[in-house]
């Protein structure tokens, strides 16, 4: 059971190692897409500033300028968006990673649960056994020294009948 837990501990150490490295990743990625977004709304701040002075449509060749401004900043705005959109999906499976992983730490978070709880029935069995074990030894013990008084009681006896049996005279068998 303990190299169980022991084993389980390790998996569920790895697993964090993972976490921690998808993590990481998802960071980096969220500060890209940080990035982008502020170059988005720098974009539009800019945007903005070309529709603050209104076009003059008396003037074709000014306002054939401003569209051809405004048609290279949102060529720009376009191909910012699009590596937002990129940098977005690639975090989309790291985070789908993260969600899979710590469900596993919390499959493996109430499977040592589990184990913790038979280990703690164990060891409540363990200190049942041990403490009835103490009371048969304790038992055992009282006998063996009644019996040990017993055998001293006796083996006087005994001298004291090898004594006075000494003074009978030997027969010759």
């Amino acid at each position: 059971m303990a190299i169980t837990t022991e084993w389980m501990g390790k998996i569920a150490a790895i697993i964090a190692i993972a976490l921690f490295f998808l993590v990481m990743t998802a960071i980096h990625k969220g500060l890209l897409v940080q990035s982008s977004a502020r170059s988005i709304v720098q974009n539009f701040h800019t945007t903005n500033n070309f529709f603050a002075t209104r076009a003059d449509f008396n003037d074709p060749a000014l306002a054939k300028q401003e569209l051809q401004t405004l048609a290279g900043v949102l060529t720009q705005l376009n191909g910012t968006t699009v590596q937002d959109v990129n940098d977005l999906a690639a975090t989309l499976p790291n985070v789908a990673r993260l969600l899979d992983a710590g469900k596993g730490d919390v499959d493996i978070a109430k499977q040592m649960q589990g184990v913790a709880g038979t280990l703690q029935g164990s060891a409540s069995s363990l200190h049942r056994i041990a403490g009835g074990a103490e009371g048969s030894v304790s038992t055992v013990n009282n006998s063996l020294a009644a019996a040990i008084n017993l055998v001293g009681q006796l083996n006087a006896q005994l001298a004291i009948t090898e004594q006075k049996l000494s003074v009978l005279p030997a027969t010759g068998r």
